[in-house]
């Protein structure tokens, strides 16, 4: 195979994105550990902005034989992409690197966030109302063996509060592998909290039995 001179990424068939030795060396894949990935939806394009802290939502940078590599094939569905094994060309602009598909349109950037944060408890609630608690949650928790909760909203902070409980609490928690789903429709609409017309991501405060979730977002959507 001919060396590769242009500056290029790959995607592999399981769709993790791969830095190549000359773009490792330039996007100083081996000293930053995060990735933060945006989408343009209309553009069809792919930002990935490289960190050395995490935040919510970020992705981890994983290592490979030596090779930085990150999972990029969501993204790639997210913006309307099809993330086929190979080499990609990218450019870096607007402080990001990024993988353009073929669309001769630009739109706004959204934050793609990954559902698991290495160390950051975080949470999704869909649009049925199901709270998807992460491994840091469950862990912190002692879920399947804490397998219901309760459940108390503080109307003037939005925030949520849930108390998981040993077959005593009104919820019941399904554990699915490593994450666990909590049924909260009747809950929020019981606070007067609309469901999301998508999946949001939350940032959860965990103490003891209890996990916090702000659902100020929720309760004043700006859109």
């Amino acid at each position: 195979m001919p060396k590769i001179k242009e500056q290029v990424v790959t995607i592999d068939a399981r769709g993790f994105l791969r830095f190549v030795a000359t773009s490792a060396t330039e996007l100083l894949a081996k000293q930053l550990c995060f990735v933060d990935i945006f989408v343009d939806r209309t553009g069809k394009r792919i930002g990935l902005k490289m960190a050395k802290k995490e935040r919510p939502g970020s992705f981890r940078l994983l290592d490979h034989g030596g090779r930085a590599l990150v999972f990029i094939k969501g993204a790639f569905s997210e913006a309307k992409m099809v993330a086929k094994p190979g080499h990609y060309p990218y450019t870096q602009s607007e402080g990001m690197t990024i993988i353009s598909g073929k669309s001769t349109k630009t739109g706004a950037w959204e934050f793609f966030p990954c559902r698991n944060s290495a160390s950051i408890p975080m949470a999704s609630l869909d649009a049925r109302g199901t709270l998807i608690l992460d491994r840091n949650c469950t862990s912190a928790l002692e879920i399947p063996a804490f397998d219901t909760a309760s459940s108390e909203f503080d109307a003037k902070k939005k925030e949520l509060t849930l108390t998981v409980l040993k077959k005593k609490g009104d919820l019941n928690i399904r554990a699915v592998g490593s994450h666990a789903n909590i049924s909260l429709m009747g809950t929020l609409s019981s606070f007067g909290i609309p469901l999301p017309k998508k999946s949001v991501r939350l940032v959860c405060t965990l103490k003891g039995q209890t996990v916090k979730v702000s659902l100020a977002d929720l309760a004043n959507p700006t859109r």
